[in-house]
């Protein structure tokens, strides 16, 4: 059995981790505006997003390795 990983994503390597981050902000927005119905303005296209996913913003992503989402992030 595989174990979870934990990407640190940042200004320094988000390029390489595009499609990671897309699935971190569509997990974002099936938690808070589907499942918790959240009134969140910024949130668009399938994805939430606030003012601190900003150009600087750092995430912690853990995944399944090979899952096509992440598990959790932060």
């Amino acid at each position: 059995m595989r174990k979870p990983m934990i990407d640190v994503i940042g200004p320094w390597n988000r390029s390489h981790h595009r499609a990671t981050l897309d699935a971190m902000f569509r997990l974002r927005h099936h938690v808070f505006i589907e499942e918790l119905q959240w009134d969140l303005p910024l949130a668009q296209d399938g994805m939430e997003r606030d003012e601190f996913d900003g150009p600087r913003a750092v995430y912690l992503v853990c995944r399944n390795p090979g899952a096509a989402s992440p598990a959790r992030c932060a």
